[in-house]
């Protein structure tokens, strides 16, 4: 992904520094990635000029693919340690974990969902490689090895980017074009009937 691309979609201003070294793709895929999410403090309304005895962060760590978050937890949490000024007492409390996973694309379902959209949309998909960090999908995998597991998400484009200091009239975005019913459905059972075939082959029952 071009670092221009990320940054309009991400929605980085412009001279701002970007976090990590190498190339877009390996910083939020095939590398760790890590972000404070929430923060417990006074809030500016309603702030008075007192001394705060206590603060708190929720943390996330993106593990990547076929690195443990047991791990990666440990390590961040000595390096806090490690590194928290003043002395100040750190205590930590594990929230929720999951594994990455990689899956491969290549298979006759993701073919049948690339045609599908094709076929449907008039234009070629566009693949993110995201969602392997969701905890849920490490663990279809390992219950349904044979599976191909495919996500995609369809939504409205985003909006195109302003600077804040330039007045400017809202516009409405414009929706993705509409499927076209006739061919649609064709591709659809054919990749619905490949996973379902998929799921039945993998969990045949034993008999002992």
């Amino acid at each position: 992904m071009p670092e221009e691309v990320f940054r309009y979609v991400a929605g980085v201003l412009p001279g701002v520094d970007l976090v990590g070294t190498g190339s877009i793709a390996s910083r939020l895929w095939s590398n760790y990635a890590i972000n404070v999410t929430g923060l417990d403090a006074p809030a500016v309304t309603g702030a008075r000029n007192i001394l705060i005895d206590a603060a708190r962060a929720r943390i996330s760590l993106r593990v990547p693919p076929g690195h443990s978050a047991k791990d990666a937890l440990a390590i961040l949490t000595r390096h806090l340690e490690s590194v928290a000024p003043w002395h100040v007492q750190l205590s930590f409390s594990e929230q929720d974990t999951g594994e990455g996973h990689a899956m491969a694309t290549d298979g006759p379902a993701y073919q049948a969902a690339r045609a599908a959209m094709l076929t449907a949309y008039g234009k070629e998909v566009g693949e993110t490689g995201s969602g392997g960090s969701i905890p849920v999908i490490n663990t279809f995998a390992h219950v349904m090895p044979k599976a191909e597991i495919l996500i995609w998400e369809p939504k409205t484009p985003p909006p195109t980017y302003t600077p804040p200091t330039k007045a400017s009239t809202p516009r409405k975005s414009s929706a993705p074009p509409s499927p076209k019913p006739s061919s649609w459905p064709r591709w659809v059972n054919h990749s619905h009937r490949y996973l379902l075939s998929s799921i039945v082959e993998t969990h045949k029952p034993t008999l002992s």
